[in-house]
């Protein structure tokens, strides 16, 4: 395997896919690839230092409010459709009911994607007289506090800034409760304990590695010397 072979492989990917894509592949090649040189299986890793097809670019399109009514009638029109009007080349495109069901979600949630077309059934409280989605710990690594009050109290808050935008609002992870003072609101939200004590500790993937690093020493000393 030439490094020219492989640049050839990561244009054509960029093309055919996206840069994006093209990056991940790359990586990915270039973890197999030290792999084996670390092995004693290669001399020299030909994807070392290869440039990159393209640099990722977050997203910043906001859907202004008139396209978002445009999409949400589109989603309501498709629950009558069959995909006949495909079939007689009519314009639309058909998405399956649980498409449809997750644009719907982030439209009304302002949720990731992953967090939306990952939603298990147990994490949705239904029976109570407002409805609660709790997002697991795993899906909360962006930093974001996920807090659900009744929508009695979200009305109340919105009065109270619409009222006064200096208002302050404070959010207290360990009592699990949202407060305005100035307006005398108090509302308590529900949390998973693994969430709340990542969010206190301000623990990230290898700060929840880290508080067993003794277990791991020791495991480490007992490990047989010949295993890989």
């Amino acid at each position: 395997m030439k490094r020219t072979e492989i640049a050839r492989f990561r244009d054509k990917l960029a093309g055919k896919a996206t840069p994006l894509v093209s990056n991940e592949a790359l990586m990915l090649m270039n973890r197999v690839l030290n792999w084996a040189l670390d092995e004693g299986m290669l001399e020299a890793n030909p994807a070392a230092r290869l440039r990159r097809a393209g640099k990722a670019k977050p997203r910043e399109r906001v859907l202004p409010p008139a396209d978002i009514t445009k999409l949400w009638n589109a989603l309501a029109a498709m629950e009558t459709m069959t995909g006949e009007h495909m079939a007689r080349a009519e314009k639309g495109r058909m998405l399956s009911p649980a498409t449809r069901s997750i644009i719907r979600l982030l439209l009304l949630t302002g949720q990731r994607r992953s967090e939306v077309a990952e939603v298990e059934k147990s994490e949705l409280q239904l029976g109570g007289p407002e409805p609660v989605w709790m997002i697991p710990g795993n899906r909360t690594k962006n930093g974001l506090l996920p807090v659900i009050v009744p929508m009695e109290t979200v009305e109340q808050i919105w009065a109270a800034i619409e009222a006064d935008p200096q208002t302050e609002i404070t959010v207290d992870v360990e009592r699990l409760t949202v407060e305005v003072p100035a307006a005398g609101i108090t509302a308590s939200f529900p949390m998973d304990p693994a969430t709340q004590d990542r969010f206190i500790n301000g623990l990230d993937d290898i700060g929840i590695t880290l508080v067993h690093a003794d277990a791991i020493a020791t495991y480490e000393t007992n490990r047989p010397t010949w295993l890989p």
